[in-house]
């Protein structure tokens, strides 16, 4: 199917250009099956490729300074109306960490510590109103992702509420076990498990112990499970993305300084 569309975008592309009609055929696929398209395709090198994916941490700063640089505030920057640090992190980054380095996600975050600020009539975004606003927007990003999995799997919706009040790492027994008692029948666990991988909620732990999230790898999901030495075992570990941590009540007292937060 993407193949006779691909050609039929070259075809329309040929009789506009007959019509001296410059025209530019896009067709947007999810990386992972774009690599399926690949593996089943004899000229590799033939079709172009852009990567839409947002996994520079640069990028994200740019957008924040380039908003604030266009808003009618005089001088305004990030310094200017946020505090440096949140628990000895510079504050900026301390969001992209919990945004799952989607953009929307990064701007909405700071709103509502903006929101949170302006309530508390403070003169810039102190760090108890990152945590206010991390609160809210935590709560956000799980009913959004929530509906983003049943979008595609209306069978998984409510999956990701079984992680509620696990620790932040945590093993694939566990996970099953919760999604049992929440009437996920046992040969539902893997897809599950997988799809909550490709949409950032957990993370995999390496032999290393060091946790990486999909969007790390630009959602190739090769170089991920390349990276699950004990992929499908009961003794897997996963980590839970920081995003819900608020909202799904995850102990994060067990912090491990392995994590990888680039």
């Amino acid at each position: 199917m993407i193949r006779t569309l691909i050609e039929v975008g070259r075809k329309i592309e040929r009789n506009l250009s007959k019509a001296n009609i410059d025209s530019f055929c896009l067709v947007f696929l999810r990386n992972d099956i774009y690599e399926l398209l690949l593996d089943n395709t004899p000229d590799r090198g033939k079709e172009g490729k852009i990567a839409i994916d947002w996994t520079d941490r640069n990028l994200l700063k740019q957008i924040i300074k380039n908003r604030l640089s266009s808003s009618n505030v005089e001088n305004a920057n990030w310094g200017k109306i946020a505090a440096s640090h949140v628990d000895d992190r510079g504050s900026l980054d301390w969001i992209i960490d919990r945004c799952l380095m989607r953009p929307r996600y990064l701007i909405d975050f700071i709103n509502r510590c903006l929101g949170s600020a302006s309530s508390r009539s403070h003169s810039q975004i102190e760090p108890d109103d990152f945590k206010s606003g991390y609160q809210a927007f935590s709560l956000d990003a799980l009913v959004n992702t929530n509906l983003e999995i049943r979008d595609v799997k209306p069978e998984y919706y409510d999956a990701v509420f079984c992680m509620r009040g696990m620790k932040h790492r945590t093993s694939r027994i566990s996970i099953s076990l919760s999604l049992l008692s929440r009437g996920f029948i046992e040969k539902e666990h893997s897809d599950i498990i997988e799809i909550m991988i490709w949409y950032g909620v957990l993370g995999v732990v390496d032999d290393n112990g060091l946790a990486t999230f999909i969007y790390e790898v630009e959602y190739n999901s090769h170089v991920i499970d390349q990276l699950r030495g004990k992929r499908n075992l009961d003794d897997e570990i996963f980590e839970i993305n920081r995003a819900f941590w608020p909202a799904l009540k995850i102990d994060s007292d067990n912090t491990a300084p392995n994590v990888r937060l680039i």
